[in-house]
């Protein structure tokens, strides 16, 4: 092992998977002898620095985390920190501890001076965790699903996908769930039609796909499904609208040769959405989903003004699509 970590990245499950991981490494079970926490936006850093340099009180391995390391991007922190102090814990860091920097950021600033000895260090490993692509989303599925139960059906992957998105802590959830109730078998489309409720996000993703497609009869059920939920409809309106907007970019950079990565990086978001914005391009017609645009955003007006019923207005809208 290493004795310094640095876990920065999008994906807060894997950040927090592999600072556990590196935990259980370094010193088995925690207890309040071998370990300690700092929280960088409320902690000074020398304070943290000091802990790792000390002996632990019963012996053995220590392992010190600090959570929040926002001082390592360009972003205005809390704390002035003393950064001195970690350059030199860096070049000369307590062997019988295992000091773990995390951090929920996209990247380092490369700029300073204490990112730039983190990445030469010898004494350092930096650990990426960005947003898996949806390849990598399926097969993290299909390995988490073999975990706990003898696995899953291509097109049951295909279906958790579409219900919970991306969320790694709400699929590592479900998938316990369902294993739970079907006793460790392999996990079926119909588990989880049977057991999953998808989020409102998600739910839209399902509804644009029905209003495209002119499907009025799933749109209005789902709509439907939607309140009884006790989703608000002017939260609705507002992921409908921003998910047409998405649609109608994503078809205007895919026509000019981008790729799903491309524009994913280029909108700074998850290529998952933008990969079924993408998939919506290939049916819709830009004047008639414009015009769904404009007519939501009036809907919207009306609704705050007090003009017009919340679900009514909603359910005329779905209904002249």
């Amino acid at each position: 092992m290493k004795p310094i970590y640095l876990i920065f990245g999008d994906e807060p499950f894997l950040i927090e998977d592999n600072r556990f991981r590196i935990t259980h490494e370094a010193v088995g079970e925690v207890d309040e002898f071998n370990s300690s926490s700092f929280d960088m936006e409320e902690d000074e850093l020398t304070k943290a620095i000091g802990d790792a340099q000390t002996l632990s009180f019963m012996g053995g391995h220590r392992i010190v985390t600090l959570k929040n390391c926002t001082f390592l991007t360009g972003n205005k922190t809390k704390l002035e920190q003393d950064l001195d102090a970690l350059i030199r814990y860096v070049e000369e860091p307590n062997d019988m501890a295992t000091l773990v920097l995390t951090l929920h950021a996209d990247k380092l600033d490369a700029r300073k001076k204490i990112s730039k000895i983190l990445k030469k260090s010898e004494n350092v490993e930096i650990i990426t965790c960005q947003s898996l692509p949806p390849h990598k989303l399926k097969q993290w599925i299909q390995a988490e699903a073999e975990s706990q139960a003898a696995g899953i059906d291509p097109i049951a992957v295909e279906s958790l996908i579409k219900l919970l998105g991306s969320d790694l802590t709400a699929l590592k959830q479900e998938i316990q769930k369902i294993s739970l109730y079907n006793e460790g078998a392999i996990i079926s489309e119909e588990h989880i039609s049977q057991l999953v409720t998808s989020n409102i996000e998600e739910s839209i993703f399902v509804l644009i796909d029905k209003i495209i497609k002119k499907d009025k009869q799933q749109a209005i059920e789902l709509l439907s499904d939607m309140l009884k939920k006790k989703e608000e409809p002017i939260k609705i309106i507002a992921l409908l609208v921003r998910q047409i907007r998405l649609i109608l970019l994503v078809g205007e950079l895919s026509s000019r040769g981008k790729s799903i990565n491309q524009i994913a990086k280029e909108l700074n978001m998850h290529s998952y959405p933008v990969q079924l914005a993408a998939e919506n391009t290939q049916y819709y017609d830009p004047k008639s989903l414009q015009k769904h645009l404009v007519d939501l955003i009036y809907i919207d007006h009306q609704i705050k003004r007090g003009q017009t019923s919340k679900t009514i207005a909603l359910e005329q809208f779905i209904a002249v699509i």
